[in-house]
């Protein structure tokens, strides 16, 4: 199984909860909106999706 960490820019407002919260440094703020950029890195443990106020991050289980 393969997780991926997805950001919806169209629902991201760039508040940065996602980045504080983060314990693994999955995101950055680029250009106002929150980026996955450690994506590898990410603990499945979700305070970035159950975190997001607008419902822009979603983590998804990709089986192979």
């Amino acid at each position: 199984m393969i997780m991926s960490v997805l950001v919806d820019q169209v629902l991201c407002n760039g508040c940065g909860t996602c980045v504080n919260n983060c314990p693994q440094e999955v995101f950055e703020l680029k250009d106002g909106k929150s980026n996955v950029i450690n994506g590898d890195n990410c603990l499945e443990c979700h305070l970035c999706e159950v975190s997001c106020e607008h419902g822009a991050i979603t983590i998804e289980e990709n089986w192979l």
